[in-house]
């Protein structure tokens, strides 16, 4: 995959760097799913449910 053309919020990116340039998968996850301000379930955009 050509790194060039994927995007990663610069919230990650500065996590990803302050723990040394590399993160497990489970790391990644968690943060992105979890953050307790930028994670996916978290921010408010998830939608569960019928609706």
């Amino acid at each position: 995959m050509d790194s060039s053309s994927v995007s990663c919020p610069s919230w990650l990116v500065d996590r990803i760097t302050n723990s040394g340039g590399t993160i497990s998968f489970h790391q990644f996850m968690d943060w992105s799913l979890n953050d307790p301000e930028f994670g996916f379930y978290a921010n408010g955009q998830a939608s569960i449910g019928k609706k």
